[in-house]
This record gives C-alpha cells, sequence and structure tokens, in this order.
C-alpha cells in the first residue's frame, strides 16, 4: 500500500522551488517591482482606499459586499 502523504511532500516543495526559480529567471528587477508596489500604493492612496479602488477596476455594485 502506497502512501499518497509521502508523494505530496516530496513534489510540493520541488514545484514551490520551480515556481521561485522560474519567477526570478523571468521576473523584473527588484527595483521596478518595488516602484510598482509603491506605484499601486500611492494610487490607492489617491483613490480613497483600497475598497474604493476595488470597486472602481472590478466594477462592483454599491450594493454587493466583498
Amino acid at each position: 500500500m502506497k502512501s499518497t502523504i509521502a508523494d505530496q511532500s516530496v513534489v510540493i516543495p520541488i514545484t514551490y522551488a520551480h515556481g521561485i526559480r522560474k519567477q526570478v529567471k523571468l521576473g523584473t528587477k527588484i527595483s521596478e517591482t518595488m516602484k510598482r508596489k509603491l506605484r499601486l500604493g500611492a494610487g490607492i492612496v489617491r483613490g480613497g482606499g483600497v475598497q474604493r479602488v476595488f470597486r472602481q477596476l472590478f466594477n462592483v455594485g454599491p450594493d454587493e459586499s466583498f
């Protein structure tokens, strides 16, 4: 009888490590990522908060809840 838990514990770290490697290899520079994050934060502050910006971006109605 083969254990599925042992298989999963081996597969998850390999997949996770592969994802990190792929992101580092194909991803942007850290400085570019930080600039984007700061721009996003500034846009949220100017837009009136996270919920308001979310409603504008995704066309959420006023009576809908998150």
